[in-house]
């Protein structure tokens, strides 16, 4: 009788040690969208966008100024180096942000990357943002992607995001895009450089450079 009692009351405590010790936490990494105090509008018409460059991801098309925040856990195998795509995880996620530049005080939209490419393979994966894309009127913003089927043999794609369906499609190889780049041979034609200039800045193509000489601070009000 006191043997048994003893047996049990160990295993008991066994269970009990068991199941209150927590599982290792996975490290993660995390990234904030620029907000709109991020960034400015300028010209006669508004026409032309001011962002710095350290602040994360940002991407100016001809309606939308695009950022994207994130937090993906790293998760890594054993015999790999380097960390392995994974399917979503529970805290997990990755939404791209987009501010009309059309509309009066920049209106704000957030599309779920994760729940996009899962509409498209439910095994696809998010993996890196590439840029706007165009195809005659309609805008698309490209996407690396990983389908993990099989995870041992993994394939990567470009596929593309409609913004205005949120849907992620193919496109044929022999597709002719338009792109913002683009936008720079435009904007040699207009007096970007020579607003640029007077108040500091240097253009390199349809991005800006903060300063322009040693010593010279630029204008923040561009304007």
């Amino acid at each position: 009788g006191v043997f048994s009692l003893l047996v049990v009351t160990g295993s008991c405590f066994f269970l009990l040690l068991k199941s209150s010790q927590k599982p290792k936490e996975l490290e993660y990494l995390m990234g904030t969208a620029r907000g709109k105090s991020d960034f400015q509008l300028f010209g006669d018409k508004n026409q032309y966008v001011l962002a710095s460059t350290n602040k994360g991801s940002f991407f100016v098309s001809k309606t939308y100024a695009i950022t994207d925040e994130y937090k993906t856990f790293i998760v890594e195998k054993e015999g790999e180096i380097h960390e392995i795509p994974h399917l979503q995880m529970e805290g997990e996620y990755w939404n791209l942000i987009l501010y009309n530049l059309d509309e009066e005080g920049l209106p704000e939209r957030k599309i779920d990357l994760f729940q996009a490419v899962r509409n498209y393979n439910p095994k696809g994966v998010p993996t890196r943002l590439i840029d706007s894309y165009y195809v005659e009127d309609t805008h698309y913003f490209g996407l690396k992607i990983v389908d993990l089927t099989d995870e041992e043999n993994r394939s990567y794609k470009t596929v593309y995001l409609n913004l205005e369906t949120e849907e992620v499609v193919e496109l044929p190889k022999d597709t002719k895009f338009g792109m913002d780049s683009i936008i720079s041979s435009t904007v040699r034609a207009t007096n970007y450089d020579k607003i640029l200039d007077s108040k500091g800045y240097i253009d390199p193509s349809n991005k800006i450079v903060t300063t322009r000489l040693e010593g010279q601070v630029p204008d923040p009000n561009i304007n």
